[in-house]
């Protein structure tokens, strides 16, 4: 590809929406916040069922066994007004949840920092700004920014340094997760459950442990879907000795998750194999992961692979790709390998997630059931489904059609006349009935009833005869 595509083209391209949403308004019963205020002590009189309203300005998360706003049992959703921002202060993590239901909406989450809190049940925790054991959580258009995960390197399971959720469901809507860093894996999401993520921006996170994920880690039998999806800059670094099992973006370990419509550029896994994607292992269900109509470019691994490293006996699903370099021997273990080119996507410099006119990536794709893109236009748009997650109207433009210039041919004792004109673009003589006389044509009319209709020809500018029609029975 060869393009400088800068972190602010990126952002831009996803439109504010991705980053913040509109607030949705307050509704009765709903708690005001303010930044003053102790988090904790707002959520635990908050009654079950209620939003919790973060009035803009910044708030501290609580510190307290750097747990942040802990909650048990519960369902809440804590939504930001335009200006909310809940900070961790690199101090503690923002929220932990067990069991029950709990959400975030139009915030800007930042600086929490955690690491292995020694919780009950599984004892198995990370997430910066989240963790989650057993429990739903749902996070609509919000920006994850500047987590990480503390502790000694896989020993502590610090996974996911933006969310980690364990024996649970994730679901990403409109987020960006960016600049977050895991040490064991999962620089910005780590998954054991169940995902459900649309129109999600992964920038810039990074993992520091031998299962990688640069951006996301999905293990454990985990579930679900990433769609209309761009990921750039995420990095991977295997530091452990003999071991490879990285994936600038992603990691997939004994998990099936459909990765569809998404754009993986500039990834990297330094020391290890997949520059974007590492898949090893199956589902218990004896499935791997789907892989559809994504476009890959300038992904790097230090090993080799740069844009998928499969460790498997295969087929692993995967079609309708465009994938700068190619997916090396894992070319021969795909289930659609006359549907994966290895091409520059040709995506367009201005925003660096939309493909250009002449890419690979136009109409190339197939109808995965689902409609919209990642910046919520419908899909398709023109002749065809893109790959990638933008797409675009590739249909030939349709130019005015061009005709002569019109005649009209009469007969006086009818007085009934015939507009006729050529049309060049289908090379047909075109012509309708006028039952008023308009003018008589400066040629002689045969008397029989063969009648000739001449017409201007516009290319070189003489009269031909372009026409005849035998008309009877006036």
């Amino acid at each position: 590809m060869g393009k400088d595509i800068s972190r602010r083209t990126v952002l831009g391209g996803i439109g504010g929406a991705l980053a913040y949403a509109l607030f949705p308004g307050k509704a009765r019963g709903d708690i005001i916040a303010q930044p003053y205020d102790d988090l904790q002590a707002v959520a635990n009189r908050a009654p079950d069922g209620s939003r919790i309203i973060l009035a803009p300005g910044t708030h501290a998360a609580p510190t307290a066994n750097k747990r942040g706003v802990y909650l048990v049992d519960r369902d809440l959703t804590f939504i930001g007004q335009p200006g909310a921002i809940l900070t961790g202060q690199d101090l503690t993590r923002l929220f932990t949840v067990i069991r029950g239901k709990f959400g975030v909406e139009s915030m800007v989450l930042e600086h929490g920092q955690s690491g292995n809190d020694g919780l009950s049940p599984h004892q198995y925790w990370g997430g910066g700004a989240v963790a989650a054991d057993d429990a739903t959580v749902n996070a609509k258009y919000c920006q994850f920014r500047e987590h990480q995960t503390t502790g000694n390197m896989n020993g502590t399971k610090s996974d996911g340094g933006a969310i980690n959720v364990f024996a649970g469901t994730l679901n990403l809507e409109g987020c960006v997760i960016r600049d977050c860093k895991a040490t064991h894996a999962g620089g910005g999401v780590g998954l054991s459950g169940t995902i459900h993520s649309e129109r999600c921006l992964w920038l810039d996170n990074e993992a520091d442990d031998c299962d990688g994920g640069g951006g996301f880690l999905a293990h454990g039998n985990s579930t679900g879907e990433v769609v209309n999806f761009v990921v750039k800059g995420n990095e991977t670094k295997d530091f452990q000795p003999n071991d490879d099992h990285v994936g600038g973006f992603c990691s997939n370990l004994n998990s099936n998750i459909r990765y569809a419509f998404g754009t993986i550029i500039e990834n990297k896994s330094i020391g290890g194999f997949g520059g974007a994607f590492y898949v090893a292992g199956k589902h218990s269900s004896g499935e791997y992961p789907t892989i559809v109509n994504c476009a890959f470019g300038d992904n790097v691994a230090s090993s080799g692979f740069e844009n998928l490293f499969f460790l498997g006996a295969g087929p692993l699903t995967m079609s309708h790709c465009v994938a700068d370099g190619g997916i090396g021997d894992a070319i021969s273990k795909v289930s659609d390998p006359s549907t994966i080119y290895n091409a520059d996507p040709l995506l367009d410099p201005a925003d660096g997630i939309t493909p250009m006119p002449g890419s690979p990536c136009l109409g190339a794709g197939v109808d995965v059931g689902i409609k919209q893109d990642y910046l919520g236009n419908p899909r398709p748009l023109g002749d065809g489904f893109e790959i990638g997650a933008v797409e675009v109207d590739n249909s030939a433009p349709v130019p005015p059609a061009k005709f002569s210039e019109e005649q009209v041919l009469t007969v006086d004792e009818n007085e009934h006349s015939w507009f006729m004109r050529y049309n060049y673009d289908t090379g047909a003589s075109e012509s309708i009935e006028h039952f008023e006389l308009t003018y008589t044509v400066p040629f002689p009319i045969p008397k029989q009833n063969w009648v000739g209709g001449f017409l201007y020809d516009v290319p070189d500018g003489n009269w031909t005869e372009a026409f005849y029609g035998y008309i009877q029975d006036w």
